[in-house]
């Protein structure tokens, strides 16, 4: 749900302007996915999303608590978060693609 709307937006309410530009580059680099955009909302979740959990909030809840954070999110942290869940799902494709997982 609160990917959704950040992809809408563009990330430009989350992020300060500087931070914006900054991801957009990264999604129109297209460097390691034509999707990086997805990795970002998952980044985002990852690095902010603990209070979701502590908390047990329902979706509504979710979403006001993610968009509390707007403009209080670092691009750096979360681009940060980015490469290594893209490594990992990169990784695990080709396991699946190469590997003996054909057999299950």
């Amino acid at each position: 749900m609160c990917g959704v709307r950040w992809m809408l937006l563009c990330f430009k309410r989350e992020f300060v302007e500087s931070d914006a530009l900054r991801l957009w580059e990264a999604c129109w680099a297209r460097h390691q996915t034509d999707y990086f955009h997805l990795f970002i909302c998952a980044a985002v979740i990852a690095v902010y999303g603990e209070d979701v959990v502590q908390q047990d909030l329902m979706a509504d809840e979710m979403l006001l608590h993610f968009s509390s954070l707007s403009m209080h999110m670092s691009g750096n942290v979360v681009l940060c978060k980015v490469h290594p869940i893209c490594w990992f799902l990169n990784d695990w494709i080709f396991l699946q693609q190469y590997c003996c997982y054909h057999y299950f």
